[in-house]
């Protein structure tokens, strides 16, 4: 289930507590009724008028009698103003009875009239009036004029209340437009008038909008600070309907963070205010999420239900905007199934309540829903036609959530079609757009050392002033010895006490400002915490959602560049396992420097032998050099030297270098140097990688280290990446606290040079350790030479992994396969296996450190191998699964060798 139909409900129901907490919305008075039978004929326009004010939002045809008759009798005594109220009323009768085409006459006509009487407040009514139904029928720009027309005229009455009141309405049309930022300026217009008049309700409501805005627009952190000042004030003053909102607001976002338990925790309380209050509208909001978080657990046979009760009540309300949300969420439920064809349908259907109500936020959803359904169906050329569809409108109404899932369906579409050029293009406007809603402002980093320095240099004064107090009580005790002294100090103590005055009304005014600049450090402080946990959560997310389908494509392209005969066929496997390869490249850097920025990286210091692992990085590219006919060398001052640093920022260093050496180097050689230099400040390490490739022009040398940057850009470039790897390469000797340096030639060549603090010795001529052997071909004899062990459990939820490791294990062993948790220890009690590949993210139920934990509890099952095969390759991760239950670890994707040689290490390991 996606953002957008959280976003979609969301909408709904504020809108729905709008019009239920409309200024509309009066009870009649008994004095009323009383009144009409002892006015006089003239006065009974006036009275009949109120009656239909009063009757309107709940018996709005009761209401619509009332006020014919107050204007037959307002035009029978030439009562100009109660005849424009009679208008207004009769309008608001027809609109709250739904009916929306017949307002606008009698509205339109009351405003004609109360200009030609030069009835200020009249005229303002009867614009807000006409903005309101605009608003509804979605007629926006009307609405937007119409609204503005009557903020002006309040303003020059200073009616301040009804200022406010129309900048709330308006906020909420502009944001629904997309225009966020003047949606914003509105709210705010409105918030300060309701605290300056101490409406705490009315501040409360707009606190809630303004949380929608930023929800809407990315800014989670303002979004839940000011759903929870809304709660905070409904709690206060006792408002349940206010309180309900609140509640079910922060449902949706913790629902989006996909913290589902707290999510279900508000969706609850809310649904119990809502019932007690009968509220079916936001009863039916409710059950509806509630069974989003069920469809997003797995648990399909309750979200089934909580969409159908949803539904009964949307339709008894006759809500067709909640109508198509249920039919929205049904039919996403039998996509969830397979089931596309039905899917389609229920999509379809809700796609016409969509448009009768003109709903084109829903219409947007609706149509890029679709497109994704069509994709599934193996129908790309109509889910292209829905997708342009919902493109067009998302632009439309500048909605970012819509035009993610967009840019996510053309990757797909282009993918299908193998337009992978295309695809790529997508894919990166799909990434760069989501990492917009993750970005970080370094002004508040700023800010908040500053706020730091500002605290300490006020404390120093503080401890200033209070030793100065000290000296100074010292000196009156002093000059109480003499009365010619006492005379003096009295006099210098008149003039001290007024300093001391004003010095210490200026320390309390600083102390005031200091607890509030810590409060504001405080909630600074969790907001980063709060920002930087989204990040890595959605980091972790987009890792593992980008590696599993990874893994199928690399890996079965692998088998297809193998096993298909046709030469013209298997180039096209090898090219689609070359683009597979350079995506996962591209992954792996973007985590890289998600991670070195997000200070995340520890150093792990070891001792490494220097020429062992640059003749490991080197053999790694040879088939790379040797693709090119370059010449690959290196050379090590001492083959028995031995540092000490971290192996991996070593190693995934001299791999960035290596690698961009010979990207840019079509001809001639590249070769790495390495070695040891003794400096004033201590023993450095001294890398140095030369190529003979294209160089780098002066100016562009100056930039080569920035992100994304590379030497050829634009449409034209010629070389393809991220432009990710110098940038790493930077971060990684930062880290280490040394220097990169580069010296070029454009034509010629470019040499990088490293110089990295690290402990060197000489390592003694001492033998090599016999290692443990290692089967080199892992198949079904070299099995059948190790005895009865043949047994392997798959315990996997994704088909296509599944098929992909039954294809390149089948003649290794029998394979049994688990879909999840339960079926896995069943089986294990069952059959004796002598190793198991145990997928992390198992869906609903137990996960795969859970069950790995319980089957090493079963009898013969201490020593199995259990090995983790995930797509969870985050930092942490490795060490996270090897402690709970798992001995090995093999991230995705992997080629089919890599799976092979681990499970036979492992086998190996148990012998």
């Amino acid at each position: 289930m996606s953002l957008l139909k959280f976003k979609r409900i969301f909408f709904n129901f504020s809108l729905l507590i709008l019009v239920v907490g409309s200024v509309f919305s009066q009870s009649v008075p008994d004095s009323l009724q009383k009144l009409l039978q002892q006015c006089s004929d003239q006065e009974r326009a006036g009275v009949l008028n109120k009656i239909a004010n009063s009757l309107v939002f709940d018996h709005p045809m009761e209401a619509l009698g009332y006020a014919n008759t107050a204007l037959e009798l307002a035009k029978r005594w030439n009562n100009q103003e109660e005849e424009i109220k009679a208008l207004l009323y009769i309008g608001d009768s027809y609109f709250y009875n739904n009916d929306f085409e017949k307002p606008e006459h009698y509205f339109y006509m009351a405003l004609q009239q109360s200009k030609k009487i030069n009835n200020k407040n009249l005229t303002a009514l009867s614009y807000y009036y006409r903005a309101y139904n605009f608003d509804i029928q979605n007629n926006l720009a009307a609405a937007e004029e119409n609204y503005i027309k009557a903020i002006h005229i309040y303003d020059s009455l200073e009616n301040f209340k009804k200022v406010s009141d129309l900048s709330y309405y308006l906020a909420m049309l502009l944001d629904k437009c997309g225009r966020k930022p003047e949606a914003l300026t509105y709210y705010k217009k409105a918030l300060k008038i309701y605290e300056e008049l101490s409406l705490r309700e009315d501040a409360a409501q707009v606190y809630n909008s303004m949380g929608t805005l930023y929800y809407g627009w990315g800014n989670f952190e303002n979004a839940i600070t000011n759903y929870n000042r809304s709660l905070d004030v409904m709690r206060t003053i006792e408002n349940k309907s206010g309180i309900a909102q609140a509640l079910h607001n922060l449902g949706l976002l913790y629902s989006n963070w996909k913290y589902y338990d707290e999510a279900l925790m508000y969706y609850q309380e809310s649904l119990i205010l809502e019932k007690e209050l009968n509220q079916k509208g936001g009863i039916a909001t409710s059950l509806v999420n509630i069974g989003i978080v069920y469809a997003e657990l797995g648990d399909l046979e309750s979200a089934l239900k909580y969409y159908e009760e949803s539904m009964a009540l949307y339709e008894e309300i006759n809500d067709k905007s909640g109508i198509a949300t249920s039919l929205n969420n049904i039919g996403d439920l039998y996509s969830s199934a397979g089931q596309h064809e039905l899917a389609i349908i229920m999509l379809q259907k809700a796609l016409i309540l969509e448009k009768e109500i003109a709903d084109q936020y829903g219409i947007a959803i609706a149509f890029v829903t679709l497109s994704e359904l069509y994709l599934k169906s193996g129908n790309p050329d109509l889910s292209t036609k829905y997708n342009d569809s919902s493109f067009a409108l998302a632009k439309k109404i500048n909605n970012t959530e819509v035009l993610l899932s967009v840019y996510n369906n053309y990757s797909k579409i282009s993918e299908a079609k193998a337009n992978y050029a295309d695809a790529l293009f997508y894919y990166k406007k799909y990434t760069s757009l989501n990492d917009s809603l993750f970005s970080q402002d370094l002004f508040n980093q700023l800010s908040e050392v500053k706020s730091k320095y500002e605290l300490e240099k006020k404390d120093r004064e503080i401890e200033l002033l209070n030793s100065k107090d000290q000296v100074q009580r010292t000196i009156n005790i002093l000059a109480l010895s003499g009365f010619t002294i006492i005379l003096v100090v009295v006099l210098i103590l008149f003039k001290q006490i007024k300093q001391k005055r004003k010095a210490y009304k200026t320390l309390n005014d600083q102390n005031k400002e200091i607890l509030q600049s810590r409060e504001e450090l405080v909630v600074a402080k969790e907001r980063a915490e709060e920002s930087d946990r989204l990040k890595s959560t959605f980091l972790a997310n987009m890792s593992h959602e980008l590696r599993t389908p990874l893994n199928g494509i690399l890996g079965f392209t692998d088998i297809l560049r193998v096993e298909i005969p046709d030469d013209e066929l298997r180039g096209m496997a090898e090219i689609v396992h070359t683009s597979g390869n350079r995506l996962h490249d591209t992954l792996n850097s973007i985590i890289d420097l998600s991670i070195i920025e997000s200070n995340k990286m520890e150093i792990e210091q070891a001792e490494i032998h220097l020429y062992e692992l640059i003749n490991e990085r080197i053999s790694l590219f040879k088939g790379s050099a040797s693709n090119k006919n370059l010449e690959l060398s290196f050379e090590v001052e001492n083959k028995n030297l031995l540092i000490t640093s971290d192996k991996k920022v070593l190693t995934n260093l001299l791999n960035n270098l290596i690698d961009n050496a010979i990207k840019y180097t079509e001809k001639g050689s590249v070769k790495v140097l390495a070695g040891i230099v003794e400096e004033q400040s201590g023993t450095l390490l001294k890398l140095t990688v030369i190529d003979t490739g294209i160089g780098i022009e002066e100016d562009k040398a100056k930039n080569i280290f920035e992100k994304f940057r590379q030497v050829s850009e634009g449409h034209d470039r010629q070389f393809e990446g991220a432009g990710l790897g110098l940038t790493i390469c930077k971060k990684y000797i930062e880290i280490l606290e040394g220097e990169i340096s580069l010296f070029s030639k454009p034509g010629e060549g470019s040499a990088f040079t490293v110089l990295i603090p690290v402990k060197a010795r000489l390592a003694a001529n001492e033998p090599a350790k016999p290692k443990k052997p290692v089967n080199a071909i892992p198949d079904r004899q070299v099995f059948n030479l190790l005895g009865p062990v043949s047994n392997l459990l798959i315990v996997e939820n994704d088909e296509i992994n599944i098929t992909h490791l039954r294809y390149i294990l089948q003649d290794m062993c029998n394979i049994e396969i688990a879909r999840n948790g339960n079926e896995a220890i069943r089986l294990a009690e069952n059959h004796k296996f002598h190793v198991v590949l145990m997928d992390i993210n198992l869906g609903a139920g137990m996960n795969g450190m859970d069950t790995a934990k319980a089957i090493k509890k079963l009898k013969g099952y201490n020593k199995v191998p259990v090995i983790a095969v995930t797509a969870n390759a985050m930092k942490g991760h490795k060490e996270e699964f090897l402690a709970n239950g798992c001995s090995h670890y093999i991230s995705k994707p992997f080629s089919s060798d890599k799976l092979r040689q681990l499970i036979m290490e492992a086998l190996n390991d148990t012998i």
